[in-house]
Parts: C-alpha cells; sequence; structure tokens
C-alpha cells in the first residue's frame, strides 16, 4: 500500500517573501485559518496558521484569501539553548 501525505487549505495569507532562484519564484508565506467550535459558551474561533513554500510565477500578496493543496514535511533542528525542535511546512502544488 502506498502512504499519501495530503493537505488542503483555506484561508487568508499573511506573511509573504518572494525570492528569485537561478530562472525560478521561491515564494514562502504564511496562512491562516479559521476554525469555529462551540463550547459551552456559545460559538468559538480558533486560528491556525500554516508556513507554506511555493515554487512558481504568482503574486501572493499579504490579506487574500487562498485555496491551495499541497503535502507537510517536517524537520528537525537543535535551537540555540541546545533544545530539539521540530518545524512543519506545506509544500504547495496548486493554488486556486
Amino acid at each position: 500500500m502506498e502512504h499519501l501525505s495530503k493537505i488542503e487549505l483555506i484561508g487568508r495569507v499573511g506573511a509573504v517573501d518572494e525570492r528569485i532562484i537561478g530562472n525560478e519564484r521561491l515564494v514562502r508565506f504564511s496562512v491562516a485559518v479559521n476554525t469555529m467550535f462551540k463550547n459551552r459558551d456559545g460559538a468559538v474561533a480558533s486560528t491556525t496558521w500554516f508556513n507554506c513554500t511555493y515554487w512558481g510565477n504568482i503574486v501572493i500578496k499579504k490579506g487574500q484569501d487562498i485555496h491551495l493543496e499541497g503535502w507537510m514535511v517536517g524537520q528537525t533542528y537543535v535551537d540555540e539553548e541546545g533544545r530539539d525542535r521540530q518545524y512543519l511546512e506545506v509544500k504547495v502544488n496548486r493554488i486556486w
């Protein structure tokens, strides 16, 4: 059986960083996804931020609504204080 890592997000773009590497554009951006749920007191909104990377010629602006598809990639590193950390990122392959 093959394994699949796929994520689809609909949200709003936060910070954007664009760079040209060779002949390709690398766009790194964050996406805020709001989730509504009910607790005892009523409806509550929760925002989750996702770090995203996209290779391609597309213009992404802070504040725009976005619908994307990609896969999650996890990286581990050691911070300045010697603690193990994990960084999750969405590698985007399709944007609507």
